[in-house]
């Protein structure tokens, strides 16, 4: 776990320490990705299995994301605020774009939801689906649900290879 914080930060009250906790459970639960991508096959037509030499090469949150037709569909995508009712949940789609790359054979994508307070970063781990990393470009798309329980600018900090993207969100409610 990463944690974030800023000078002149005071401790972290027992209701933010629950709230991110209650973050973890749901965000863990609530994770389900989707891909899509040209998976390699062998000399006899068989799908290959290899790891992902990749990096990620662009990544947005937007309100929801599908496959139609082996295409990625998205619904208001690029995502700069988000409005949150009583309940402080959100819900929202976190799409990555890759591409083939030699010299790193890593899968997992990161990543690091900073609130905008004194608050621990949440640290968040998935990994890439077969579809997504078959061919030379691809995407993967994970859906997530979580309560973010402070207005103000949230940052989702998400890496992989050698990719690294910063995706503020401005969360009134």
């Amino acid at each position: 776990m990463a944690s974030h914080s800023r000078p002149g930060g005071q401790g972290r009250s027992s209701s933010a320490t629950r709230s991110i906790a209650k973050c973890r459970r749901e965000l863990g639960a609530a994770a389900k990705p989707a891909a899509i991508g040209a998976t390699p096959l062998d000399r006899r037509g068989r799908p290959t299995k290899r790891s992902f030499d990749g990096v990620i090469t662009g990544a947005f949150l937007a309100e929801a994301a599908s496959v139609v037709d082996n295409k990625l569909t998205v619904s208001g995508g690029v995502l700069s605020g988000f409005g949150i009712g009583p309940d402080r949940q959100a819900r929202f789609a976190l799409v990555v774009l890759t591409q083939a790359e030699t010299d790193n054979p890593v899968r997992r994508v990161e990543v690091e939801i900073m609130p905008p307070t004194d608050d621990e970063s949440l640290v968040i781990e998935y990994e890439l689906p077969d579809a997504a990393v078959g061919g030379e470009i691809g995407f993967a798309f994970f859906n997530i649900e979580v309560r973010l329980p402070v207005n103000g600018r949230w940052v989702f900090v998400v890496t992989g290879g050698a990719g690294t993207f910063s995706l503020p969100l401005e969360v009134g409610g």
